[in-house]
Order: structure tokens, then sequence, then C-alpha cells
């Protein structure tokens, strides 16, 4: 037996969630089980916390959007017992089961080595998050963006808008949208930066921060997206 947080829905479609004891033939079906010692916190585990569930397909459920820990046992080579592994992504935490739990049994595929040079801790400090980010900004220095073009393509960007929607600003929002086989982080590392939110505010006296959601969903979802007044101070 060992801990894991637990989210359960019941017939009214009220959620409730709280540590209990599982064990491993609770655990999904999956080539590794791996002890984990580091988790994060993510907007998605905080989805699946919340009023209805969020994200969450089926209960009970173990939110956890990544983990670092130490392989317990392997059915694919490639794993042995006592190796390091990290899991991000792969929509675990949200359409399976994640990393709030002493356990976890995921597929082979999903795992990758720990890097050498640093610890399970410190990995889980970078997090999904992090490590999305990363990589979108990678994309972008592939492409020739340096550290210094950021502000430029902030101002870039706040100009066009305004270019667009003239003097007549009262609210502000932002939207990203990836495709259906891309990771939303990637788009956040963007509209998340303050080279553009601030300047957007500056530009047309803002006091509120750019308000934001999170949504996800197939062709033809429609999206919404909030707005703040400019004079909101926010809370």
């Amino acid at each position: 037996m060992f801990n894991a947080l637990v989210v359960n829905k019941d017939e009214d479609g009220k959620t409730s969630s709280g540590v209990s004891q599982v064990t491993l033939e609770d655990l999904p079906d999956g080539e590794v089980v791996v002890a984990v010692e580091y988790s994060t916190v993510n907007w998605k585990d905080g989805l699946c916390l919340g009023a209805g569930g969020g994200l969450v397909r089926n209960y009970p459920h173990v939110p956890g959007v990544d983990f670092s820990g130490t392989v317990e046992s392997s059915d694919d080579p490639r794993y042995n017992e006592g190796d390091k592994v990290i899991l991000t992504g792969w929509r675990v935490g949200e359409a399976y089961w994640g990393g709030y739990a002493q356990k976890a049994r995921v597929k082979a595929d999903w795992l990758v080595p720990l890097p050498a040079g640093i610890t399970t801790k410190q990995a889980m400090a970078v997090g999904t998050a992090g490590f999305s980010a990363m990589l979108a900004i990678q994309a972008l220095e592939d492409h020739g963006l340096k550290q210094e073009h950021g502000p430029v393509l902030g101002k870039l960007l706040t100009d066009l808008l305004l270019e667009i929607c003239g003097e007549k600003i009262e609210g502000c929002g932002k939207v990203s949208i990836v495709g259906m086989g891309g990771e939303i982080e990637h788009a956040q590392a963007m509209t998340h930066t303050l080279h553009f939110g601030n300047q957007f505010r500056e530009a047309v006296n803002a006091k509120s921060y750019l308000a934001f959601t999170n949504t996800r969903g197939g062709a033809g979802t429609s999206l919404m997206i909030p707005l703040m007044h400019k004079d909101d101070g926010g809370m």
C-alpha cells in the first residue's frame, strides 16, 4: 500500500479529493513502475482538482502532469531497477494517472532518462511548464531569434494591435492557439512574456494584467476569451 492524491466524482457530479492508500493493482497498465520522488503543480492539476474535475476523463483519478523518480520494476529493456527517470506530457495527470502518488505505472515510451548533472528535484524545479518554455525558446533560436529581439517583437505586436484597434481599446485579454498535436505551453511561453504584456499595458495606459484562460478542444471548439477593463487594477 502507498499514498496517492485521489480525485473522485459522485453521482451528482460533485468532485472530492484526498490522500488515500492504493495498491499496485490499482495502478493503470504500463511497462514501468516508478517510485515517484518529485512532481510539480501545474494549471492542469488545478483543473483536475477543481469543481467539476476539469480535464479528468475517468474516475477515480490521480493528478500530476509530471514526475521524476526511480524505476522500481520494468518490463521494457530500456529501463532497469534503480534508473532515474523523468516524465512530462503524454496527457499524464489528465487522461492517465499522474505523479501525485508515491508510485506510478506508465508506458516506457513516456519516460526519459534523467540527464547527467541534475537531480530529480532539479528536474521538477523546471517541470513541464519550464521544459516546454525552453523548447519554444530553442525553436525560436534555431530560426535566428536572439534574446535582444524580444522587446522588438513585443513592440511590433503591440503597434500592430494598436493600428488595428485604434484608440478605442477599453479592455484587454490574450489568446494563443496551437494545432491539434501541439503543446499549449509552447504558445503560452510567448504570450506570457513581459516583453509583450508590459508593453501592451503601457501603450493603452492599462492598470490590469492581460486576462487569459486555457481551453482545450477539437476542431471547431468555441473559445471564450476573458477581457478585463484596462482601468481595472485587479486584486
